[in-house]
């Protein structure tokens, strides 16, 4: 069994030797701002569309209000839900491709954007699934921890109450960790959403301690290369450091713990 400070190690390593797997990540990137760009120009007409009279009258209270009863709103709304659907599928198949990829590194082959095709476009329905479905989990602890933490306030409406809500983000996070392999089972062994969720639970709760460590130090590198966004002009650099190294590396380094730690789990 793999140390924690070996897998990310070898994931450095991987990462280095393949730079391509950069790639679907960059393609995300690139294909989220394009779906963007439809909102932005409706959102963008609604606001030159205002008189400088009503600008004066918006507040911050009454804008989401003023927005939603303006012409701009529907097509405001499509365009949302066809964004939203578009980035689902979007994000299934550079991200199944991206899995896929590292899969591959780990099997000691050779990868190209034909192997990130190959696997987006096998596991693109089933991601794309795993990803609502993952979301809508989400959603659900979040709403029920954060209902929980945030009831003695709303009961008291004491605002020194509303600490609880940083131990409850903390809490929703723990529970998350335990989906986060979903996508690397799914991809690895070939499983359904289901058999996927239920192996990563099984995996990280038999091995909740190191997991956390992996992801703990991955936040530590992030938020440090965060610190550049203090620096003028410096923010860019972070996340083009986030984009083509920590995030490709990360995603190694989930592959070959769900891989280390499933041998284990068969035994």
């Amino acid at each position: 069994m793999l140390s924690v400070a070996e897998i990310i190690k070898r994931s450095f390593v991987a990462w280095a030797s393949n730079f391509i797997i950069v790639l679907p990540f960059v393609f995300i990137g690139i294909a989220s701002a394009v779906l963007a760009i439809p909102l932005l120009t409706i959102f963008w007409i609604w606001a030159i569309s205002l008189n400088p009279a009503s600008l004066i009258k918006i507040t911050a209270k009454s804008f989401v209000s003023y927005f939603l009863s303006s012409p701009f709103f529907i097509p405001f709304l499509i365009f949302l839900i066809i964004f939203i659907i578009a980035l689902i599928f979007v994000s299934a198949y550079f991200g199944g491709g991206a899995v896929g990829m590292a899969k591959e590194i780990w099997q000691g082959k050779k990868i190209s954007l034909g192997t990130m095709h190959r696997y987006g476009k096998y596991f693109l329905f089933r991601y794309a699934g795993a990803l609502v479905i993952l979301s809508l989990i989400g959603t659900g602890i979040l709403a029920a921890i954060m209902g929980l933490f945030a009831l003695p306030f709303l009961l008291t409406r004491q605002s020194a109450w509303l600490l609880l809500v940083f131990p409850g983000f903390v809490l929703v996070f723990l529970l998350l960790c335990f989906f986060i392999l979903t996508p690397f089972y799914m991809i690895n062994e070939n499983l359904s959403i289901a058999e996927s969720i239920g192996k990563s639970c099984c995996v990280v709760k038999r091995n909740y301690v190191s997991f956390l460590g992996i992801l703990f130090l991955f936040f530590v590198m992030q938020l440090g290369v965060g610190l550049l966004n203090l620096v003028p002009f410096a923010g860019l650099v972070s996340g083009f450091v986030n984009l083509l190294i920590f995030v490709p590396v990360q995603t190694l380094a989930m592959m070959l713990f769900a891989i280390d730690r499933s041998k284990k789990f068969r035994t």
